[in-house]
């Protein structure tokens, strides 16, 4: 599948010097697929071009699906000027959300009364055809998509297209519907956090696409003024692409008073903005990692790798006989070896630290969760009781508790470092405008 922007800007047109590089028109995005298909997201001014490259590719016939989000001008502009529906063997057929204020065919043939434009609607000699869609799935042009309809004050539809093993995704001309993004009782950072419904499925529609073309018309600034328009704030799109896992988004439908150096300069910020949360189930894999490494790694360390002494190792002596990874380390005797009872003595040793830390970690994980005071002080006495019992039975408890915290410190910390640099990878190259 191969895309191709033609327009780019919302609202209304801003050619100039400074929408030189990302361009002044708007929104019109050509998609073409491996087995031929031609697909045109919207039909802004961006459409004149478009329409010029297609006529100059030779082809006998153009067969065009044109899928709009909806039916403002700056979404529509540019088909009173699409030549190919001038030559008669071709065709259109053009899409759009039902439920709009009159069919398809009456809003496009209402740009192109006399008034306004000197060819009318029913005069183009290009078969053209008009389909009004709703949430589903379709089969358009060899190409699987599927429709959400957005927040905007028009009836506007999302589309979701997959082919040649990819997906594409097109939000355009969508706004929150809540002020309020995460849920208080729940982690950020994770679709099921979301606080409202709609955002929530308008997360999961776009969940593991490879390109996801969304709104950003405003800043955090400019969207506090605009509510209601209709439009993203650039840091909306961006949270929803990183926790809905996207491999690249495109920011789009740029606002017609931002300069081509302004949008420069807000990919370079949003590729590099830090990790903002740092997610506990990381910490949990990484504290899970280090349990691996305790278990079965340390046990079979040679001897001299070994420290002498850590504790429990006569308990550990005393309960050796079990298990068949135990035979390892039996002396040609059948009995425990030195080597063996010092491996497994370290083991039994570390385990007190592993509970500490183990049990503060689903303290912490879980806690966010709980809604009742009551649950939440049943909760915390997981831990407490867990030290508790270090306390009361072992010979080091201090060393036990401090070692399993630092456990815990180690796989936060850990965590937040592979978050941050996995954060500074993918956004090199998934935030685009």
């Amino acid at each position: 599948m191969k895309v191709r922007f033609w327009g780019t800007r919302g609202s209304i047109a801003s050619p100039g010097p400074g929408t030189i590089r990302f361009g002044g028109n708007t929104s019109c995005v050509e998609v073409n697929t491996a087995s031929g298909g031609l697909l045109v997201l919207d039909c802004g001014t961006g459409a004149h071009r478009l329409a010029g490259q297609l006529m100059t590719q030779g082809k006998q016939a153009i067969d065009v699906h044109i899928l709009l989000g909806h039916t403002h001008w700056d979404h529509i502009q540019g088909f009173p000027f699409f030549t190919p529906a001038f030559v008669k063997g071709n065709s259109a057929a053009i899409y759009g959300p039902e439920g709009s204020r009159g069919s398809l065919h009456h809003v496009l043939a209402g740009q192109m009364e006399f008034t306004y434009f000197p060819v009318e609607l029913s005069q183009l000699p290009a078969v053209i055809t008009y389909h009004d869609l709703t949430e589903g799935i379709y089969t358009i042009g060899g190409v699987r998509v599927a429709t959400q309809f957005l927040h905007h004050p028009a009836m506007t539809l999302g589309y979701r297209l997959e082919a040649d093993g990819v997906t594409v995704v097109y939000l355009v001309d969508h706004e929150p519907f809540s002020d309020m993004l995460w849920r208080a009782d729940a982690e950020p950072g994770y679709i099921d956090s979301i606080l409202h419904e709609g955002d929530r499925r308008h997360a999961k529609f776009m969940a593991g696409a490879d390109l996801v073309i969304h709104d950003a018309q405003y800043t955090p600034e400019e969207f506090s003024i605009k509510r209601n328009f209709g439009h993203s704030a650039i840091d909306y799109a961006v949270t929803f692409a990183r926790i809905a896992g996207v491999g690249r988004l495109l920011l789009f439908h740029h606002d017609p008073a931002r300069t081509d150096d302004q949008l420069d300069a807000i990919v370079a910020n949003y590729r590099k903005a830090p990790v903002r949360y740092v997610r506990w189930r990381n910490t949990l894999v990484l504290m899970l990692a280090v349990s691996i490494v305790v278990f079965w790694f340390y046990p079979l360390m040679p001897p001299r790798l070994m420290p002498d002494h850590f504790g429990f190792v006569d308990a550990a002596a005393r309960y050796f006989n079990f298990g068949p990874q135990v035979r390892v380390h039996l002396a040609p005797n059948g009995q425990p070896s030195a080597a063996a009872v010092r491996a497994y003595g370290n083991l039994f040793a570390a385990m007190p630290s592993l509970h500490v830390g183990w049990s503060t970690w689903s303290a912490l994980a879980v806690w966010p969760l709980l809604r009742r005071t009551w649950a939440k002080v049943l909760w915390a006495l997981y831990p407490v009781s867990i030290f508790f019992c270090i306390v009361v039975t072992a010979n080091h408890w201090i060393l036990d508790a401090v070692g399993g915290w630092v456990v815990l410190a180690l796989g936060y910390l850990g965590a937040l470092g592979i978050e941050q640099l996995l954060a500074r990878r993918n956004d090199r190259s998934s935030v685009t405008a």
